[in-house]
C-alpha cells in the first residue's frame, strides 16, 4: 500500500505489511473477503460502495473500495488491485473521473506485467489525447544521469525530425515549455508559442511542425527528484481548462509512478545481471588456465560490467628502453581498431596504471591536464577510437610485479561511476590471481618432460655424487690436503706447513715459527665461527676426535669449503696440550650437494604445482616420491 493509505490503517501501520490481507482489513470492510474471492474467481473487477474507514483523525467520509483483478501472461489473476475512491465530487465530470480509474489500473496492471516502459507511455499518451482532443499530440521527456537535459522518451503525433531536434534539451529557466517546467519542477502551460519568449530559441521549429500552444508538467518521482516532463501540444492558441490541467497534473504523477517502478525494475535488472556476470567471471577465471582464453574473458566482463563502448587488455612487456607494452586482448571492437597504433608509452595517462599506483578515471580524458603532453600526437592519434569516458586499473600479482592494465573507454563524457571504478579494481584482483594461477600452470606445463626426466637426473646425480666422494677419499689417501697444523695449547702457538701457509696467504717464516690460535681464526667465515669455535671448545675440554666443515678465507680472498680434522691431546692430569689437525678442500663437494638439494627442492615445487598426479617407484617396486595432486 502507498503513503495516502497508510492513515486509514491506524495502529496497524506499518504491521500490515506482509501480513494476511484479512488480519487488517477485515474490520474496515466486512465484504472484502467474499468480494476478494469473486475477483479472484471471475477475474472481473468489483466496487464495495461501503464507507470508506475511520482514518486516524477519527473522521470517516463516503467512498469506495474498487477491487481490480491483476492478470499474468496466461491471463490469470495474480493480484487484486485495490483502490479507495473519494466519492466527493471532482472537478471534472463522473466519465472522466472514471476514465482515469481505468487508465490507473490499465497501467498499472501493464507495468506488473512487466510490458515495455513505451508500451505503457504510449497507453498514457493516448488516454491524454482522448481526454484533452484527438488532435493533441503528446511528448514524455526524461532527465539525463546528470539531471541537466531531457532526453526523447516517447511521443505520439509528433514528427519524428521534430522529436530528433529536442532530444537532449538542456534544462533551463527559458527552455521552452518542457525545459522550464523541469528548470521550475511546476507546470509551464504556453498558450502562444509564436508569441511567448520562453520558446524564443525553438519557435521557428514548432511553428514548422503546426504547434502552436504546449502544456508542460514535470513529472517529479519520490524525495522530489525530477524524471522528465509530460507535454501536450495544441494546433491552435490556448490554455487548458482547470480539468484538462487538473487531469494533466494526475497523469504526471502516474507517470512519476510508473517510471520510478521501471527504474527500480531496471535498477535489480542491472543488479542481477552484474551478479550473473560477476559469478560467471569469477567461476570462469578460477577455473580457466589458459591465459589468452582468461585475459579475454576479464576484458569481456569489464566491458559488460562498465557498459564501456571497448576495453582492452595490456599486457606489460618492456622493450630495451622501457616504454613498450604489447597488445593482449580486445572487446567491443575488433583489434584492427588498435592494429596501426603503437603501443602505450609510459605518458602521464597510462604511467599510474603501468606503475600499479592505482585506478584512473576520468568524466573527460581530453579534459585532463595529464591529456596532450606527448609528442608527436599530443593526445589521440588520427583514426583513434574516440574516447572520452576513460576508466583504467592496473593488475597487480600477488607479488606486486605490475602484469598490466586493464582500460576502458567510452566516446560519451560521464559514463563511468566510483561503482564502476569499484567493480574493476575487484575484477582486476581475480584477474591477477588467475594470471599468476596461469602462469604457473604454464610453467608446469612447459616442464612436463623435463620432470619426467628430473627422477633419473637425481639417480644420476646422487651416483656421481658418490663417485664424487670415493675420488675424495681416494684424493685424501693420495695426500690431495691443503695443509696441516699443530697447535701448542698450553703456549697457544700454531705451527703449519708451507701447503697451508700458501693456501691462506701467510708467510711460510711465520707458519714455521708459530702465531696465535686468534690469528689462524680470523681467517674462518664469521657466520660459521660460532659453530667452529664450539667443536674447538668441546675436543679441548674432553679430548679425542674433532671435525668441522666451514668457510674459511683463502689467499685469493675467497671463502671457500674446508673440512678440517684433528685429535686432541691431553695429559695425565687429564690437561689438553696438543691439537694436530689437517684441513681438506671439500669446496667442490660442498656445490654438489647444494645442486642436489636445489634440484630436489626445484623438481618437489614443480611436481606439487602440477594438477597432475605423480608417483615415482625404484627398481623394487617401493613407492621413493609423489606429489599433493596423487596423495
Amino acid at each position: 500500500y502507498n503513503d495516502a493509505f497508510a492513515p486509514l490503517l491506524g495502529a496497524a501501520h506499518p504491521k500490515a505489511f506482509a501480513e494476511p490481507a484479512m488480519q487488517s482489513l477485515n474490520g474496515m470492510w466486512p465484504d472484502l473477503p467474499s468480494a476478494l474471492a469473486q475477483v479472484v474467481d471471475q477475474g472481473q473487477a468489483l466496487r464495495l460502495t461501503t464507507a470508506t474507514p475511520c482514518s486516524s483523525d477519527g473522521q470517516s467520509a463516503g467512498g469506495a473500495l474498487s477491487l481490480s483483478p491483476l492478470a499474468d501472461d496466461q491471463c490469470r489473476p495474480r493480484a487484486v488491485l485495490c483502490t479507495v475512491l473519494d466519492v466527493q465530487p471532482e472537478p471534472f465530470n463522473a466519465n472522466g473521473s472514471d476514465d482515469l480509474q481505468t487508465l490507473q489500473h490499465r497501467l498499472l496492471e501493464l507495468t506488473l506485467q512487466e510490458r515495455p516502459l513505451k508500451v505503457i507511455l504510449n497507453e498514457l499518451m493516448r488516454a491524454v489525447q482522448t481526454f484533452i482532443g484527438g488532435d493533441s499530440p503528446c511528448s514524455i521527456l526524461l532527465t539525463d544521469k546528470e539531471g541537466s537535459r531531457l532526453s526523447h522518451g516517447a511521443a505520439i503525433g509528433l514528427a519524428e525530425d521534430y522529436t530528433v531536434a529536442i532530444d537532449g534539451l538542456e534544462i533551463g529557466p527559458a527552455a521552452g515549455s518542457c525545459g522550464t517546467a523541469a528548470y521550475r519542477k511546476s507546470s509551464v502551460a504556453v498558450a502562444d508559442i509564436a508569441q511567448d519568449s520562453l520558446w524564443v530559441d525553438f519557435r521557428d521549429l514548432a511553428l514548422a511542425h503546426d504547434l502552436r500552444a504546449c502544456w508542460s508538467h514535470p513529472v517529479v518521482g519520490t524525495g522530489g527528484k525530477l524524471l522528465g516532463t509530460f507535454a501536450t501540444y495544441k494546433r491552435a492558441p490556448g490554455l487548458p481548462t482547470a480539468p484538462q490541467d487538473d487531469f494533466l497534473d494526475l497523469v504526471a504523477q502516474i507517470t512519476a509512478l510508473v517510471l520510478e517502478r521501471y527504474t527500480a525494475q531496471e535498477a535489480l535488472n542491472d543488479q542481477s545481471r552484474l551478479l550473473e556476470t560477476l559469478n560467471r567471471t569469477g567461476a570462469g577465471v578460477a577455473a580457466e588456465l589458459d591465459q589468452e582464453a582468461l585475459v579475454q574473458m576479464v576484458t569481456d566482463a569489464g566491458v559488460e560490467l562498465t557498459g564501456a563502448q571497448f576495453g582492452a587488455f595490456f599486457y606489460n612487456i618492456t622493450d630495451g628502453s622501457g616504454e613498450s607494452y604489447m597488445l593482449y586482448s580486445l572487446s567491443g571492437v575488433d583489434r584492427s581498431a588498435f592494429s596501426k597504433f603503437p603501443m602505450p608509452r609510459n605518458t602521464k595517462i597510462f604511467a599510474p596504471t603501468f606503475a600499479g599506483d592505482g585506478v584512473v578515471r576520468s568524466d573527460d580524458i581530453t579534459a585532463d591536464p595529464r591529456y596532450g603532453q606527448n609528442a608527436p600526437h599530443r593526445g589521440m592519434p588520427e583514426g583513434h577510437l574516440p574516447v572520452r569516458s576513460y576508466l583504467a586499473v592496473p593488475v597487480v600479482s600477488r607479488s606486486g610485479e605490475v602484469l598490466g592494465g586493464l582500460f576502458f573507454g567510452h566516446e560519451k563524457s560521464r559514463q563511468f561511476s566510483v561503482h564502476h571504478e569499484r567493480l574493476m579494481d575487484g575484477l582486476a584482483g581475480q584477474a591477477s590471481i588467475a594470471l599468476d594461477n596461469a602462469r604457473l600452470y604454464r610453467s608446469a606445463h612447459n616442464e612436463i618432460e623435463v620432470r619426467r626426466r628430473a627422477e633419473e637426473e637425481l639417480i644420476q646425480i646422487k651416483s656421481d655424487l658418490e663417485l664424487a666422494h670415493e675420488r675424495i677419499d681416494l684424493a685424501l689417501e693420495a695426500g690431495a690436503i691443503i695443509g696441516t697444523w699443530i697447535w701448542n695449547i698450553p703456549e697457544d702457538i700454531v705451527t703449519a706447513d708451507e701447503r697451508f701457509a700458501k693456501s691462506f696467504g701467510l708467510s711460510v717464516d711465520r707458519c714455521r715459527e708459530g702465531m696465535p690460535i686468534a690469528d689462524v681464526a680470523a681467517s674462518v667465515h664469521p657466520e660459521d665461527w660460532e659453530q667452529v669455535q664450539s667443536k674447538v671448545e668441546e675436543a679441548v675440554q674432553v679430548g679425542g676426535a674433532y671435525r668441522a666443515e666451514y668457510r674459511s678465507k683463502h689467499a685469493d680472498g675467497c671463502y671457500r669449503w674446508v673440512e678440517a680434522s684433528g685429535h686432541c691431546e691431553h695429559d695425565s692430569a687429564g690437561q689438553a696440550i696438543r691439537f694436530p689437525g689437517v684441513l681438506i678442500d671439500i669446496q667442490q663437494r660442498r656445490q654438489i650437494e647444494s645442486d642436489l638439494k636445489r634440484r630436489e627442492a626445484d623438481l618437489a615445487l614443480l611436481l606439487d604445482a602440477t594438477a597432475d598426479g605423480f608417483y615415482a617407484v625404484d627398481k623394487g617396486g617401493y613407492t621413493t616420491r609423489c606429489n599433493a595432486a596423487f596423495l
